[in-house]
């Protein structure tokens, strides 16, 4: 019984790996945030987050800091805990100054405990349910993600930094009545 378990175990792993031309990103890279609070201290250098890091937007915002600043910051992409990592769009990005954590938008003490323990220069916020289609069939979490989420992060902005900068996106997808 054991060994089929192990077993089962091991084949439910090896699934979780993302085969992509020959190089396996696995999915346990994504660390959590204390993990990139020591990350962040250890680097000494200025800390930018880009939320949204596997939509379009975000990707290139990842691409452009990295091709025009390589060394000067460490990255810090926050991605959703999903049962089926959706990286395809970061791939390509393989450089020790970017980590990936998770991170929740609608979630106030995970967007406080992020910026209060990395400290960052910089919080491009560029995630949002983008999606007009689903954005009326899940209207409460589209609202609380596009709106609700950025104001958390203001709020987080404004009681733990006195030097933080932010970015987001306009809020033009948001459905209107």
């Amino acid at each position: 019984m054991i060994v089929k378990m192990k077993k089962i175990l091991t084949m439910m792993y090896n699934s979780c790996k993302i085969k992509i031309k020959g190089y396996n990103m696995n999915v346990n890279n994504v660390n959590n945030i204390n993990d990139v609070a020591k990350i962040c201290k250890k680097s000494n250098k200025p800390v930018v987050i880009v939320t949204g890091v596997t939509g379009q937007d975000g990707s290139y915002m990842v691409d452009y800091l990295l091709k025009n600043y390589p060394d000067k910051y460490t990255i810090i992409g926050c991605v959703r805990r999903l049962s089926v990592s959706n990286h395809k769009n970061i791939q390509h990005i393989k450089n020790n100054n970017f980590h990936l954590v998770y991170f929740d938008l609608t979630d106030t003490n995970n967007i406080s405990t992020l910026i209060q323990t990395t400290k960052p220069l910089y919080f491009i916020n560029l995630a949002a349910q983008s999606f007009v289609g689903n954005s009326w069939d899940i209207a409460k979490q589209t609202w609380e993600t596009n709106s609700s989420g950025i104001i958390d992060i203001l709020d987080s902005i404004n009681r733990k930094s006195t030097r933080l900068n932010s970015s987001h996106t306009d809020i033009s997808r948001m459905p209107s009545s």
